[in-house]
């Protein structure tokens, strides 16, 4: 009995050595407790404040303002996603690279899809109006502003500020 109660001790004092080293066995509600959950909103808000920016320039309507004005909004976006994913998310849940390696993928795609969309159909060739490469930067934009805002949303779901 006592050979028990010193092995189960031994290991019990393993196991928590062990948590207490290895974040990933440590409980889902610890990990919580150590995320700073108000960032979500402030989150939101630095996302609104990007798109309220851009929407300035893009009511002024001259189109190469525009553009560099949804490049930067988009910077700006990709910038909150990535300190968002980088706080609350594992380095390896977004596999190799991480979310700026998905981010890169993303861009790749809006080159290799949402452009040529816009901006390569037999209707304007040989040259479309840059309002057409207008369009497939806001496809862009709003790509990135959904998965901010699902991102978000889903952790406030985990958030004990949020629950009701």
């Amino acid at each position: 009995m006592a050979y028990r109660l010193k092995t189960t001790l031994w290991s019990s004092m393993i196991l928590a050595g062990a948590t207490m080293l290895d974040p990933a066995a440590t409980s889902a509600a610890e990990q919580r407790g150590k995320l700073d959950f108000g960032r979500l909103n402030a989150a939101a808000e630095r996302a609104d404040r990007c798109d309220a920016k851009a929407q300035a320039v893009y009511d002024k309507g001259e189109q190469e303002q525009i553009l560099a004005a949804l490049t930067e909004q988009r910077a700006c976006l990709e910038g909150i996603l990535l300190a968002t994913a980088r706080e609350f998310y594992p380095p390896d849940a977004f596999g190799a690279g991480g979310m700026e390696a998905r981010l890169a993928d993303l861009r790749h795609s809006n080159d290799a899809i949402l452009d040529p969309i816009y901006t390569k159909p037999r209707t304007c060739a040989p040259s479309c109006a840059p309002l057409y490469r207008i369009w497939a930067a806001e496809a862009y934009v709003t790509t990135v502003r959904t998965l901010l805002d699902g991102m978000l949303d889903r952790l406030k779901d985990e958030s004990p500020y949020y629950r009701q």
